[in-house]
């Protein structure tokens, strides 16, 4: 199983972020960082050293964390069928980060919607965007 556990401190805007096989994208200043997350997944058999790296990242007013399933990143779909993957996730949000938080969702399903055309969607999709 993937998961991402977030931790924000609301006063000091120190986050805390816990990631097991999930990227997570940071925007500070208007500049994307993408944080791969520890190669460890939770679950399956019993592993001694699995290692789950804790990410302190000191945020200030504004800037923004994204946390998301792999369905989005991994819907078929576009003129070719292909992939949609991180890369176009990140150009979308690159585009979006300073807008307001009912239309980065807006915006955020449309492409979604666009792109999975008339295909099956193939996987979950869940995307936590949260401005601090």
């Amino acid at each position: 199983m993937d998961i991402i556990v977030c931790v924000i401190n609301t006063e000091t805007h120190m986050v805390q972020i816990a990631s097991a096989m999930r990227p997570y994208i940071i925007v500070q200043d208007g500049t994307q960082t993408l944080y791969k997350g520890s190669r460890s997944s939770i679950g399956g058999q019993f592993v001694e050293d699995k290692f789950f790296e804790n990410v302190e990242i000191q945020l200030a007013k504004g800037d923004m964390i994204y946390m998301f399933t792999d369905g989005y990143a991994d819907q078929f779909g576009g003129q070719m069928g292909k992939k949609m993957k991180i890369s176009r996730l990140k150009t979308i949000l690159d585009d979006i980060h300073n807008r307001e938080m009912d239309e980065q969702r807006r915006v955020i399903q449309e492409n979604f919607d666009l792109w999975k055309g008339d295909n099956e969607q193939i996987d979950d999709v869940l995307m936590i965007g949260v401005r601090i």
